[in-house]
C-alpha cells in the first residue's frame, strides 16, 4: 500500500475522493439532463404516477420541480470538497427521500439504483472520516 501511495497522483485521488467526485458528476449531470429535456415537463410526466398514492400529486410535483436545481447544487457541492462530510450527508438525505418516493409507487427497479447509490454515499462518508478525521475540512 505505501508504494503505491508514492505515485502522486494516487496521492490525490484517494478512494473517498474518487467515490465523492464521481457521485458530484452524477449528480451535476442528473440535474442538467432535467434541464435540457425541460424540467417542468420532466416533473409533470415524473409526478402523474403518484396520483395512485397517498402522497398528494401536488407534493410531488412541487419536489420534482426543485430536484433538478437540488442535483446541481448538490453535484457541484460534492465536486467542490468544501465541507465534504455535509455534501455527502445531504446527498444521503436526498437519496433516502428518493427511495420513499420510489417506495410508494412500488418502482423496485428504481429503489435498487438509487439504494446503490446511497451505499456509495454512506461508503464515502465513511472513508472520509477515515482518511482525514472525523471533521470537516474547508
Amino acid at each position: 500500500m505505501k508504494e503505491c501511495m508514492k505515485c502522486p497522483i494516487a496521492k490525490f485521488f484517494t478512494p473517498d475522493v474518487l467515490l465523492r467526485v464521481g457521485l458530484g458528476i452524477l449528480m451535476l449531470f442528473a440535474g442538467i439532463g432535467k434541464f435540457k429535456m425541460g424540467f417542468v415537463g420532466v416533473a409533470n410526466g415524473m409526478s402523474q404516477p403518484y396520483d395512485q398514492t397517498i402522497l398528494p400529486v401536488i407534493v410531488a410535483k412541487y419536489f420534482l420541480l426543485a430536484l433538478p436545481f437540488i442535483e446541481v447544487i448538490l453535484g457541484a457541492w460534492l465536486l467542490s470538497g468544501f465541507m465534504k462530510k455535509s455534501a455527502l450527508a445531504h446527498t444521503g438525505i436526498l437519496f433516502l427521500i428518493l427511495i420513499i418516493g420510489l417506495l410508494l409507487k412500488s418502482d423496485m427497479n428504481g429503489i435498487s439504483q438509487i439504494f446503490v447509490y446511497l451505499l456509495i454515499t454512506a461508503t464515502a462518508m465513511k472513508m472520509s472520516c477515515c482518511e482525514g478525521g472525523c471533521g470537516d475540512k474547508k
